[in-house]
């Protein structure tokens, strides 16, 4: 197939390999937390530094352990079903007829690696990520005519934690997160401005973020640090965390223009506090847990109550292989992972809620990841 024939599926996904950098509602959506519908701000037992972005006083009690790479990937069920149509683009066809072959449908694809090592009292990872959607509508502001939206967010971040346990049973923990390079682009063509869709300039139209933004979070937990709880003792926890509580030197890196309005933040840079409930009951056998969370308390971004609370469950055999499902945004989620120590594999299904209500339209998405690392 000749590379060019790649040209309009490329410029619809904003120049996907033009960036250096999954996810858009959390900074980094773990394919492994996602089957359990993204809880984790109280999980005690997440793998190595999964839950750094979710609660840094959980990387108090988490396994110990170095990713070298966790490459991770989620594309939608509708990219899924017309990939073939996308990759026979070739430069000759009419952007048009994409767009009407298109109107009611949403595609999504992401890609994503958090790498890092975390030890006994601090952490550091490295993420770097994208999320592009693209979706047509027929639009009032296009007299009713069909138009073609493009969102795309990308973020490369360096991320240093430190926890420590204040007394025992209660631990806390922050996040330093230095943004290198974070973009949040939105553009709605109409079907009668079709050509801008190949004309698309990602280093004018494209505006990158940087600065520095802090967590902080809190977890109480019955469970010991250093002892294995007994046969069947149940663990219940609870993890509150401030995401971006503070910013500093935030800016345009095009412009220099500071940015100092939460309104001008894209999300997931917007502050906001979030809680959680875990219970765990462990035998030499089977791990089980239940999470429940609840995110942007504030309703700083999200204002549908349904779309901000979830919960999730999840069942391990020897810690090797587990299953886990949950309700995210209204809808049933499901995933699985195999864990070798040196290799681990998850896989996870979620719908995304696309409109500000849930149940009304979601999109169905696919996601998969695979780890190369140790623990110590």
């Amino acid at each position: 197939m000749p590379i060019k024939s790649l040209h309009v599926l490329v410029s619809f996904l904003c120049l996907f390999l033009g960036s250096s950098s999954l996810f858009a509602e959390n900074l980094y959506k773990s394919p492994h937390f996602l089957g359990r519908a993204g809880t984790g701000i109280a999980d005690v037992s997440a793998p190595k530094i999964d839950s750094m972005l979710l609660n840094p006083a959980t990387m108090a009690l988490s396994k110990r352990g170095v990713n070298v790479v966790s490459l991770g990937a989620s594309v939608g069920k509708n990219t899924m079903d017309q990939i073939e149509t996308f990759i026979n683009i070739s430069d000759t066809d009419d952007p048009t007829q994409l767009i009407l072959d298109n109107v009611g449908q949403m595609h999504h694809v992401g890609i994503g690696n958090l790498s890092g090592v975390s030890t006994e009292y601090v952490a550091v990872g490295f993420l770097t990520n994208m999320e592009v959607n693209f979706g047509v509508m027929k639009k009032a502001e296009y007299s009713g005519m069909e138009a073609a939206t493009v969102d795309l967010s990308a973020n490369s971040v360096l991320i240093a934690s430190g926890y420590y346990k204040l007394v025992d049973h209660l631990y806390t923990g922050v996040n330093i997160k230095q943004v290198l390079k974070a973009y949040d682009f939105e553009k709605t063509v109409g079907i009668m401005d079709a050509d801008e869709i190949k004309n698309f300039d990602k280093d004018s139209e494209l505006s990158p973020l940087s600065g520095t933004f802090t967590d902080v979070g809190i977890l109480v937990t019955s469970k010991t640090e250093g002892e294995e709880p007994s046969l069947f003792e149940p663990i219940n926890s609870i993890g509150i965390n401030f995401s971006n509580i503070l910013a500093a030197k935030v800016k345009d890196k095009n412009s220099g223009k500071a940015l100092s309005e939460q309104e001008e933040f894209p999300d997931v840079y917007k502050r906001s506090l979030d809680i959680g409930y875990g219970f765990e009951m462990s035998t030499p056998i089977v791990t089980f847990k239940v999470l429940i969370d609840l995110v942007d308390i504030l309703a700083n971004v999200e204002k549908e109550l349904e779309k901000r609370l979830r919960g999730g469950t999840e069942i391990s055999l020897f810690n090797v292989f587990g299953v886990s499902a949950g309700l995210y945004h209204g809808y049933i989620s499901y995933g699985a992972y195999l864990d070798f120590g040196l290799l681990r594999a998850d896989f996870s299904s979620y719908k995304e809620e696309l409109t500000p209500f849930a149940g009304l339209y979601a999109e169905t998405r696919y996601c998969g990841r695979l780890t190369v690392g140790f623990g110590f």
